[in-house]
């Protein structure tokens, strides 16, 4: 389900999930915190709109043009993707430099809404070497830590369609070998990925073109 790490890589706490319940879930903790506890935020997901949701990672690969991702079992509306970056390896966390990406695509009556956010902070240089990323118009990014720079895109795709076993992506700029993205796929529910600019001044702000009203927002 998680991991938590301190820099420099050691795990200060693993957990996996053991079920969901009436009232929760259930973790099974492999490692943990000894020292002290630490507060874990979550989203929880529910109700009887959404009937089919799966979590699984892909890898994307170097030719370009479009990838198709199949046997999830159902058509998704709504697929978020956190991706791993050039350097890293799946169950490895000795990589000292911080990389943080996520991405959404949902189905929506106009069309495919999507967007990413992706950061970067290189260790050990003498001075911040830091880079942050945002799109609207694609869902996965990828980056490449060079010698006083983490800026380097590795590679970045869009969510092309939402498939009766799948989805299919189409990478703009493929990575330059293939990397693994890590992804949660959700069918039913209302979905509207977009963006909105922040005021310049104090006060409230109503965002509109949503569809409908929602229950939450991320």
């Amino acid at each position: 389900a998680f991991v938590m790490t301190v820099m420099g890589g050691a795990v200060r706490g693993q957990a996996t999930l053991v079920s969901f319940n009436s009232d929760g879930f259930t973790l099974n903790w492999s490692a943990v915190n000894s020292v002290a506890s630490v507060p874990i935020k979550y989203v929880a997901i529910g109700g009887d709109d959404i009937t089919n949701a799966t979590s699984s990672v892909f890898a994307m690969t170097t030719a370009s043009g479009d990838q198709s991702l199949t046997g999830l079992g159902f058509q998704p509306d709504f697929i978020m993707v956190i991706p791993e970056h050039a350097g890293y390896t799946t169950g490895s966390f000795t990589n000292a430099n911080a990389f943080f990406g996520t991405g959404f695509a949902a189905a929506s009556s106009t069309g495919i809404g999507q967007g990413l956010f992706v950061a970067c902070d290189e260790d050990g240089e003498g001075s911040a070497v830091t880079t942050r990323y945002q799109s609207a118009t694609n869902t996965i990014m990828t980056l490449i830590v060079a010698e006083n720079s983490c800026s380097n895109i590795d590679g970045y795709a869009d969510v092309k369609t939402f498939d009766a076993d799948g989805f299919t992506i189409t990478k703009t700029d493929p990575p330059a070998a293939n990397r693994n993205i890590h992804y949660l796929a959700i069918k039913g529910g209302q979905w509207n990925a977009s963006k909105f600019n922040s005021l310049t001044a104090t006060g409230q702000q109503s965002i509109s073109g949503v569809g409908f009203e929602p229950q939450g927002v991320f």
